[in-house]
């Protein structure tokens, strides 16, 4: 069974026990984007675990397999995402926007920082409708030449 177009991926906490399916999904997506970090499957499950560290997993509803995941970590105020991976079939289909808005509800009243590929632009338009802003840059950061722009999304207290 597909997903319709118009379906949302259902967005929930990881487990110790998906580190295997993550995996998975990363080799699928750094087939292309070779600007996403390499883990290892322990440093997968290292982030399951870490008491810091968020990893979201989106499915959508009839498929079995994760169609991408977030990983963060809490430190203070401030949250940072290491990582958003998507399976490349499952691109353009909502599922980095649902990771994103599950990471902020899971986190709110604290900033959310990220470094973004240069020439990423669903990334950088996904996280502009999520209005983070440019705050930096780290040049040729990336193993291809490409720089890095750090994008911080600023909390504002009620």
């Amino acid at each position: 069974m597909t997903a319709a177009v118009g379906d949302a991926p259902g967005v929930t906490r990881a487990h110790d026990n998906d580190a295997q399916e993550l995996a998975a999904v990363l080799r699928d997506a750094r087939a292309d984007r070779t600007d996403l970090p390499d883990w290892s499957l322990s440093s997968l499950t290292q982030a399951l675990s870490d008491p810091a560290g968020i990893v979201l997993v989106a499915r959508f509803t009839g498929r079995e397999e994760a169609a991408g995941f977030l990983a963060a970590r809490a430190v203070a105020h401030e949250t940072e995402i290491d990582m958003v991976a998507v399976r490349r079939s499952m691109r353009r289909r909502g599922v980095g926007r649902a990771l994103t808005a599950a990471l902020l509800t899971h986190t709110p009243g604290v900033d959310v920082v990220l470094e973004v590929a240069a020439d990423n632009g669903p990334a950088r338009a996904l996280y502009a409708a999520f209005n983070f802003e440019r705050v930096g840059a780290r040049a040729r950061y990336y193993s291809d030449g490409t720089d890095a722009l750090i994008l911080r999304r600023t909390c504002v207290a009620d």
